[in-house]
This record gives structure tokens, C-alpha cells and sequence, in this order.
């Protein structure tokens, strides 16, 4: 896959609204070679080189706050792996990184996506059952994970799904230029 000096600018409108940044110009190139094995297991391997040159992020509840700016950002994929949650980069190189850190008066630093109001009060009225028929419906699961047919079957939590942590392994790191 081959993608040269792709500008940003014309789908900027997609960015999504919920995020503290906003883009405002960049553009990107990639050369990539992606390649499929279906043996035992499916196989996916990425390599090659992706660059972003003239990245530029303001604060989205400041407009024209620049939060972050860098000339280029160049990472050299040796062997990244999604499906066996493993990365191996042999380079990042950051040019002239601008990083612009602020703090409000509720001492909040810019760089943080602002905390939820009434988080604590969300997430226990979201934890309270909604009637008694949940509570009916929750034993009768309970007795059905009971039963000797149920227990060989195995049902994946999001616990045990996310167990297995991504390896990342990064060679080479070079900053060049760069102001806080």
C-alpha cells in the first residue's frame, strides 16, 4: 500500500466531535506492505515506513489553542502483528515537537480529556437493576450456568479477553528540535 503526501485538509469535517483535540492540518504518506497467511491461525503482518509531516492539534474547547505541532513523525514498521497484539517499530523519529501544556483554574491541565460531571452518580444509577423481572431473568441464568450442558461451554469476559497484553517493541527513538 502505497500513499503519497495525502492531505488531511478536505476531511477535517469527520473528526470526531467528542474528542478534546481537534486537527487542523496535516498530511500523510505510507509505504506498506500487508501481508495474509491463513495456516492453523490467520496470520497479518504490516511492514515499511508511515510518515505524518505538518501535524497540527488545537484544544477543542479553545479554538486556535495549539496543543501539539511536529514537523514530521516517521515510524519504521519492522513487524507488527495486530492480530497477536504484537509491535515491532525499529524507528520513531519526532522533528521539531511543540507541545504547549496549560493549566485552568480547576487546575485541570489542557492535555487530559476533561473529567465526566456526575460520573459517580452515573455509574451507580446504570448498576441499579430496572425492575424485578431483571432480577428473575439474572437467576435463571445462574441456574442455567449451573447445569452440567452449560459447563463446558466457556463465555469470554471482557477480562479475560483483554488479559493478554499488546507487545511493543521499539528500537530506535529520536527527538530532533524539539520545545515544551
Amino acid at each position: 500500500i502505497t500513499l503519497r503526501d495525502l492531505d488531511l485538509t478536505p476531511y477535517l469535517a469527520y473528526w470526531p466531535a467528542g474528542l478534546p483535540w481537534r486537527l487542523k492540518s496535516g498530511v500523510l504518506s505510507a509505504d506498506v506492505q500487508v501481508a495474509f497467511a491463513q495456516t492453523p491461525a490467520t496470520v497479518v503482518k504490516i511492514s515499511g515506513t508511515v510518515t505524518a509531516d505538518k501535524i497540527r492539534l488545537l484544544q477543542a474547547t479553545a479554538p486556535g489553542a495549539e496543543v501539539l505541532a511536529f514537523d514530521r513523525l516517521l515510524v519504521r514498521l519492522d513487524d507488527v502483528r495486530p492480530l497477536e497484539q504484537r509491535v515491532k517499530l525499529s524507528a520513531v523519529e519526532l522533528t521539531a515537537p511543540t507541545l504547549s501544556v496549560t493549566r485552568n483554574r480547576a487546575g485541570q491541565i489542557n492535555l487530559l480529556p476533561p473529567a465526566p460531571q456526575n460520573a459517580p452518580e452515573n455509574i451507580a444509577a446504570s448498576a441499579r437493576p430496572s425492575s424485578s423481572q431483571g432480577q428473575k431473568d439474572l437467576k435463571s441464568e445462574e441456574k442455567a450456568l449451573r447445569s452440567p450442558a452449560s459447563a463446558a461451554a466457556t463465555v469470554p469476559t471482557a477480562k479475560s479477553a483483554s488479559a493478554a497484553p499488546w507487545r511493543v517493541q521499539v528500537d530506535t527513538v529520536a527527538v530532533q528540535g524539539g520545545r515544551i
